[in-house]
């Protein structure tokens, strides 16, 4: 295991983890990597890629108190890590939720339970009644303490894993896509006419796959029709 100050994985590194995270108070799993673990627990979705994820150290791509405790990890190290609101996902604000008009909701009025995005941001209805829609604005988890169950799978030195998982952090995509490296210090994704990528999580994958890591020079996307 690494100790303080000596072989922890530095800014910069890319790792690949494991990871099941749980609600303290009700062990309620809210995030896994596991296909079968989540085929078990009846949470398992079509739409997720799973499997390890590969992150970069000090990018802000993990909880900070995640990362804190993964850096100082050995591969193949695993260990329960627990974390505060303070230290996860925030305590609760109750400035974060906002009342909006029913009129704001041109088509029809949104019924409590269901999320919306609303310039950006992600919000829970909480009731609509009286003409006014309540919103709770603050992160599902806001005001829990949860705890991970980590294992660090490998440190990643491979130019074409890294872009991968900066691929699959951004897009919810990675693996399913065609990536290929046609010449060296390039790389090719094509996307499929049905499922298209916005222009900004292109340019952002674009972006830090030439800033994290500089085998990759150019980062082209193609769709095919």
């Amino acid at each position: 295991m690494a100790q303080d100050g000596e072989g922890a994985i530095r800014k910069g590194e890319f790792v690949s983890v494991s990871y099941t995270g749980r609600v303290v108070d009700t062990k309620e799993i809210f995030d896994l990597t596991d296909e079968a673990a989540a085929k078990e627990a009846g949470l398992f979705s079509e739409s997720v890629i799973y499997g390890p994820m590969v992150v970069a150290v000090g990018e802000g791509q993990m909880l900070a108190g995640l990362e804190e405790a993964v850096v100082r990890m050995a591969p193949g190290e695993r260990k329960t890590v627990t974390l505060t609101p303070e230290h996860a996902f925030g305590q609760r604000d109750p400035g974060k939720v906002q009342t909006v008009p029913e009129k704001a909701f041109r088509d029809r009025v949104p019924k409590p339970g269901i999320v919306l995005n609303i310039d950006g941001l992600l919000g829970k209805v909480q009731s609509a009644s009286a003409g006014r829609v309540m919103i709770d604005f603050n992160h599902p988890l806001a005001g829990k303490t949860v705890e991970y169950e980590v294992t660090l799978e490998k440190i990643v030195t491979d130019p074409k894993e890294k872009f991968l998982g900066i691929l699959r952090l951004h897009s919810r995509k990675g693996q399913n896509d065609a990536v290929s490296f046609p010449s060296e210090g390039e790389a090719l994704v094509a996307l499929p006419e049905a499922h298209p990528m916005p222009p900004e999580v292109m340019k952002k994958v674009a972006g830090e796959a030439k800033r994290l890591v500089p085998q990759i020079r150019s980062v082209k996307f193609v769709y095919s029709f």
